[in-house]
């Protein structure tokens, strides 16, 4: 009860009660602490001490509450930021400015002072509505090997050396826009903000824009055959999250459900289109087309429960506006 009052009043933009009632979340079964008995840390003075920031929930919450690490650096002349992360976020933490050292989580850890995680910062630091860090790019992309996008003439190679059939990539002049149409299945609201590649090909059909699918995991088997003007970037070339950094750096837009790589191409400070469900996640507020969480990112959401049709038409509509307008400065 107390986490669901949580969640409600951040939706309502009520973040000092909310982020002082997600602190129940550790009551919680499937949300675990690191079992490590530093104390935490709770806004006192680390000067001349060590801290370790560490993960725990989902990767986007990871790339979305990484932005408090420079915070917390910043407020003393002599302070020590550690990471604890997971595999799949480590190269990409690496990036983020005020961070001494970044360790994978089940690895030694150095020794430091006292503990926070991530989500607990905003709480720490009175965070509220109106003074969310909104600083973007807060992560960099950094070169990865094969992560670059090829003129047609040239070919992806798998890590045996053989020529890839998705390497009909990128035409000059084209808008390069990146799609992803699920997220974590595991994610318990997976099912409502989650959709299917099929109110896509209306999208695909606009002529002059590449789309490429930074779909991950097992929808990727969703890219049929028959499906045209959709270069598929799974393996070999999105091992990790830098690897996907490194390619929508490279992209124009990305449009994209609630999920990781939203998080991920707003930290990059990318145009990134949200699609979201009918009761979205609490951090993007009620009716909002905005986020002070990620300047340059635009929010389409349902109006009525599971209605996907009518959020894409929309969609579709801002699309061809949005191209239409990048033609125009592309030729200026």
């Amino acid at each position: 009860m107390h986490v669901a009052l949580a969640t409600t009043l951040m939706l309502a933009g009520d973040y000092p009660r909310g982020f002082a009632e997600y602190e129940w979340r550790w009551q919680l079964k499937h949300i675990q602490g690191p079992g490590l008995t530093q104390p935490d840390w709770q806004g006192e003075s680390l000067e001349g001490k060590t801290i370790l920031l560490y993960t725990e929930q989902g990767f986007g919450d990871t790339i979305n509450f990484i932005r408090y690490a420079p915070l917390v650096r910043a407020l003393f002349a002599k302070v020590k930021v550690i990471v604890m992360c997971k595999p799949a976020v480590y190269r990409l933490l690496q990036t983020v400015d005020g961070i001494d050292k970044v360790v994978i989580k089940g690895e030694e850890l150095p020794s430091f002072d006292v503990k926070a995680a991530l989500l607990s910062l905003p709480r720490i630091l009175g965070t509220t509505w109106e003074t969310i860090p909104t600083t973007v790019p807060y992560v960099k992309a950094v070169p990865s090997a094969g992560a670059r996008l090829l003129p047609r003439t040239e070919a992806l190679a798998d890590t045996a050396g053989a020529a890839l059939p998705r390497s009909e990539l990128l035409q000059t002049g084209q808008l390069k826009v990146g799609i992803v149409w699920a997220g974590n299945p595991s994610h318990k609201h997976d099912r409502r903000r989650s959709t299917s590649l099929s109110y896509f090909r209306q999208l695909l059909e606009i002529p002059g824009i590449a789309f490429y699918s930074l779909q991950k995991g097992s929808r990727t088997a969703d890219i049929t055959p028959d499906i045209s003007n959709l270069v598929h970037l799974e393996d070999p070339l999105l091992k990790d999250f830098a690897d996907t950094a490194a390619i929508v750096q490279q992209l124009d837009l990305v449009i994209t459900v609630d999920t990781s790589v939203a998080h991920l191409a707003g930290a990059l400070g990318k145009p990134v289109w949200v699609l979201l469900c009918y009761c979205p996640d609490w951090r993007w507020r009620l009716e909002r087309e905005d986020s002070p969480w990620y300047p340059t990112m635009r929010l389409f959401r349902q109006q009525q429960p599971g209605d996907w049709s009518e959020l894409f038409a929309r969609v579709k509509s801002a699309l061809l506006s949005w191209s239409g307008e990048w033609s125009v400065m592309i030729r200026k």
